[in-house]
């Protein structure tokens, strides 16, 4: 592993969060940041728990800033 690497990470990171602390959206786990990569599709349910492995969209809301 080369020796810049976690510094690399670490600034993709506080850029990435910034980026998202300035759209109003909170991130609990800035170290899944990286694994994350493009998110092409965010789904909740009612109740805020997912209860099922897989999940069927039936339905989606354009969100534009």
């Amino acid at each position: 592993m080369p020796a810049t690497l976690p510094t690399a990470l670490g600034a993709g990171i506080s850029l990435a969060l910034k980026r998202l602390e300035d759209k109003s959206i909170q991130c609990v786990k800035p170290d899944k940041i990286n694994v994350a990569s493009k998110v092409n599709l965010v789904a909740f349910d009612i109740t805020g728990t997912l209860t099922e492995l897989g999940l069927d969209v039936l339905g989606c809301r354009e969100m534009k800033d």
